[in-house]
């Protein structure tokens, strides 16, 4: 029979939802484990749930101190550790192990931001803070925060990811909250400056455009095993998003007008063919190619652009003057009455 010690993270059936769930277990009585969920419910007494099931409902048994990020029998390994407060911001909730080090300089972020919130009196709305941690993957693929928007609730959830190593600085810790900012307090009109200025920021390849002509010369001269990817790779090291983009909307040409998906062309270059034949023509090539404005994750849309840039006005980092100047009128609509 499995064994289950005090405080042992469990992955178990639950009994309501008929669902495998996260569990900490609170100790084990012969055949029985007696658990509560482990989610960010497990932080309030009001919505913490205790139950009692049979060990043979327990999945398995990750022990006190697992890995806190990716998944387990379909389940998110993000256990509930501890709740801490930060006053002017909120409940904090750790789910991971921490250290004194991390929840101070957590804390620190938190409370510069809400000195600077004060000082430009953004009116105040409600979430709560889940903190994860960072799952280790290749340099720059990392998510370092998300922000959960719940329309039909009061409260929304602002989730950041942080280990030892990476810690939550401003930029990314005011990124986030500059999306809840979007949703719970930004006018309609404001939002669609924001979107203008984003729109602003495209500059269409047509007929004639240096970066199609560049790119459908690649993947003209494009032979041999690996051949796409290693293109790829050496937009990569040059930096040229702009180029990777007008790669990915020629493959999607391709793939309307021959039916011919990323895996089939990859399979015609490896077998040693060309796919010169297969390539449309420069008109035939419209792709809005947005410019660096603030940084590059914020040339994804005009959502990740004011959030960035607001991220950057409250770490301290220059914008274009005329962001700057949107970024200072609209701050002014987002605050408080008093």
């Amino acid at each position: 029979m499995m064994k289950i010690g005090k405080d042992d993270v469990i992955i178990v059936y639950h009994p309501v939802t008929s669902k495998r769930v996260l569990g900490r277990a609170t100790k084990q009585d012969g055949s029985d484990v007696h658990f509560f969920v482990a989610d960010e419910t497990a932080a309030y007494d009001s919505s913490r749930e205790n139950h009692i099931l049979p060990i043979t409902s327990v999945f398995c048994n990750l022990g006190p101190e697992p890995r806190c990020y990716g998944k387990a029998y379909g389940v998110d390994l993000n256990p509930f550790h501890e709740k801490t407060h930060v006053k002017g911001w909120g409940d904090v909730l750790w789910m991971l192990g921490t250290d004194d080090d991390m929840v101070n300089d957590t804390e620190k972020t938190l409370k510069t931001l809400v000195k600077y919130f004060k000082e430009d009196r953004i009116h105040p709305f409600v979430y709560v803070t889940l903190i994860h941690e960072l799952e280790p993957k290749p340099s720059g693929k990392a998510m370092r925060g998300w922000y959960k928007y719940i329309p039909r609730k009061e409260s929304d959830k602002i989730m950041y990811n942080c280990n030892e190593f990476s810690k939550i600085d401003l930029h990314v810790a005011a990124h986030e909250y500059g999306h809840g900012c979007w949703f719970r307090l930004m006018s309609d009109k404001m939002r669609g400056k924001w979107v203008e200025a984003y729109a602003d920021s495209i500059d269409v390849s047509t007929a004639g455009g240096n970066h199609v002509k560049g790119v459908l010369n690649d993947l003209s001269a494009l032979h041999g095993r690996d051949s796409l990817r290693n293109l790829y790779k050496d937009y990569k090291k040059e930096d040229a998003g702009d180029l990777i983009i007008v790669l990915n909307t020629i493959l999607d040409i391709i793939d309307d007008e021959h039916y011919l998906d990323r895996k089939e062309i990859i399979s015609l270059l490896d077998g040693g063919y060309s796919i010169k034949r297969y390539l449309p023509s420069v008109s035939d090539v419209k792709k809005g190619i947005p410019r660096v404005l603030v940084s590059e994750y914020g040339m994804k849309n005009a959502f990740e652009l004011w959030a960035e840039a607001f991220g950057f006005y409250y770490s301290d980092q220059e914008l274009p003057e005329h962001l700057d100047a949107l970024m200072k009128e609209t701050l002014v609509t987002l605050q408080s009455s008093r």
